[in-house]
């Protein structure tokens, strides 16, 4: 029995399902495959042979920004914080979910307040209704 039908037999749900479920709540690759029970080189090998497949976002999103910006990646959070929510945040430095991002603030101690996502009423009231 292969990764695949193992953690499915074990875990009772699709394998990429359950990958996503751990991706979309912030863990790493290394996190996903322990709490899968299974083997990290094999996990990665399994990930690296299904790309399209692969839920986590390119571990190196932080120096990509940097490398093409030349603006440092906690100056960019800290003017993003003030004009965006976080996964506005998330997807102007080049994640494509707000978690991995999240996640990586934390681990570099970077402690930010995001905007928040204004109601559809709040902006009606704010603006008006200009459908009609």
């Amino acid at each position: 029995m292969n990764i695949q039908q193992r953690t499915e037999e074990r875990w009772g749900m699709p394998f990429w399902d359950l990958v996503g479920d751990f991706a979309d709540q912030g863990l790493t690759r290394k996190d996903t495959a322990r709490a899968l029970g299974v083997d990290y080189c094999n996990f990665q090998k399994k990930l690296a042979d299904n790309p399209n497949s692969d839920p986590f976002d390119a571990s190196n999103v932080v120096a990509r920004y940097v490398a093409e910006t030349g603006e440092p990646f906690r100056d960019a959070v800290i003017r993003l914080a003030k004009t965006h929510t976080a996964q506005a945040a998330a997807l102007a430095i080049g994640y494509s979910h707000r978690n991995p991002f999240l996640h990586a603030l934390r681990a570099r101690g970077i402690e930010v307040q995001f905007q928040r996502r204004t109601a559809p009423d709040a902006l009606h009231q704010l603006y008006g209704d200009h459908s009609k």
